[in-house]
C-alpha cells in the first residue's frame, strides 16, 4: 500500500497554510506561534480534483442512484471508529465514511472543498421554508443545490440568490 502522509497547519498570523510530507516532527520548521492543530490529509481528492483535509468543509451534492442528501459537513478523524468521516451542523453526531456501500464511488466523486474551519470559521445562514434550502446570510447564495425537478413546488420558482 502507497499512500502520500501529508500534513497541513494553518497560520493565524500569515493568514496561509503551512504544507508539509511526513518527516516524524510535529510542523515544518521556521513556523511557531500562532499556528492551528495540524490537519492530515485524508487521502482523497474532491471533484475537482483538489486535496481533501481534516477541518475542510465540504459539500456533498446527491445524484442518480444514490439516497444520501445534499450536505455541507466537516472533516472529522473519528477516534473511536478510527476512520475519516464528517459531521454537519444539523447533526450533533459523527458519520465515519466507512458507514457507507460504495463511498469510493458514491460518495467520494460527490464532495466539493468549499472551506475549511480555518479560514471560514462561521459559515452564518438561514432556512427558507418556502424554498426548503439553506442559504449564506451574508451572500444571499444557496447552499444547496436544487433539485431541478419541474414539479418541485420548492425549487421550480426559486430564485438565483435568496431574495429577502
Amino acid at each position: 500500500m502507497n499512500r502520500e502522509i501529508k500534513f497541513r497547519a494553518f497560520s493565524y498570523l500569515d493568514k496561509v497554510f503551512y504544507y508539509w510530507d511526513y518527516t516524524g516532527t510535529d510542523y515544518p520548521s521556521g513556523v511557531s506561534g500562532g499556528i492551528s492543530d495540524p490537519c492530515q490529509f485524508i487521502g482523497i481528492k474532491d471533484k475537482n480534483g483538489k486535496d481533501i483535509y481534516e477541518g475542510d468543509i465540504v459539500k456533498y451534492s446527491s445524484h442518480k442512484g444514490y439516497l444520501l442528501k445534499d450536505f455541507i459537513g466537516e472533516i472529522i478523524f473519528i477516534e473511536s471508529c478510527a476512520a475519516y468521516g464528517y459531521k454537519t451542523k444539523e447533526d450533533s453526531y459523527e458519520i465515519p465514511f466507512a458507514e457507507y456501500d460504495e463511498p469510493k464511488h458514491d460518495v467520494f466523486p460527490h464532495l466539493e472543498v468549499i472551506g475549511n474551519i480555518h479560514e471560514n470559521h462561521v459559515v452564518k445562514r438561514n432556512y427558507s421554508e418556502k424554498y426548503d434550502a439553506y442559504y449564506n446570510i451574508e451572500t444571499n447564495e444557496w447552499l444547496e443545490e436544487s433539485c431541478n425537478h419541474p414539479d418541485c413546488e420548492f425549487c421550480k420558482e426559486r430564485p438565483i440568490k435568496y431574495e429577502p
